[in-house]
């Protein structure tokens, strides 16, 4: 991969510590760093272990959702879904649209923060692995039940990502509070799940974070180390 340093336009670097304050966009690009680089290294069955990670992750996210719904009370219905997702997008980041409200749902999404940093760093190939399977497996890990189906996807040059939810009811929900995550505990999160796959394979973990510093002008390792003392299983 050849990458180059770039400005801090997206790093927001926080001028008394020192310490980045990441955002989606460094979760999206971290991503397709570890695609690109493990599709380079031709690893036997690479799709299916990237598929197998990003399900891995999206399930522990649904998970966590679950449990903190579970917690409070509430059912695991498609309104609940809705109202304890972990991240909330910055204004003017998502454009978001409910074109059926029940029997089937349909909600389609517009613009991204995600699919805005892979298109503009060239990532969009990679991106298909994640945009194809990650609310899938979300919605598995939050409620089995629950019926998703993806119509289709931006990456694979869509005008926009479209879900059907079957037998569903997508009336308006309050979002849920203490729910939402900083983006250096998401980072954090997708990071320790490529690097519990790719466990015999230091040299795709350690071009990945070179990759992602030169890219940033940053240093990833002053980071990775807290993944040890986090459970991404628990709330």
């Amino acid at each position: 991969m050849s990458v180059k340093k770039i400005s801090h336009s997206i790093n927001n670097q926080n001028e008394n510590s020192g310490m980045i304050t990441f955002s989606p966009a460094h979760h999206a690009v971290l991503f397709a760093i570890f695609v690109r680089n493990i599709k380079k290294e031709n690893i036997k069955e690479a799709d299916e272990v990237i598929e197998a990670i990003v399900t891995g992750y999206a399930i522990q996210r649904g998970s966590r959702m679950a449990q903190r719904a579970i917690r409070d009370h509430q059912p695991l219905t498609l309104k609940t879904y809705m109202a304890y997702g972990e991240w909330e997008a910055d204004e003017g980041t998502m454009q978001h649209v409910i074109v059926d409200m029940k029997h089937p749902a349909i909600t389609r999404v517009l613009k991204c923060p995600w699919y805005t940093a892979w298109q503009k760093y060239g990532f969009l190939k990679e991106a298909v692995y994640y945009c194809q399977t990650i609310d899938l497996s979300l919605v598995k890990g939050f409620n089995e039940k629950l019926s998703l189906t993806v119509n289709s996807i931006k990456p694979k040059g869509n005008e926009y990502c479209e879900f059907k939810w079957d037998n569903a009811d997508l009336a308006i929900k309050k979002k849920a509070s203490n729910c939402v995550k900083d983006w250096e505990y998401h980072l954090l999160h997708l990071f320790s799940c490529f690097k519990n796959a790719l466990k015999d394979r230091n040299d795709i973990i350690e071009k990945t974070i070179n990759d992602f510093n030169t890219l940033f002008d940053i240093d990833l390792n002053d980071y990775i180390s807290k993944t040890e003392k986090i459970d991404f299983n628990k709330i």
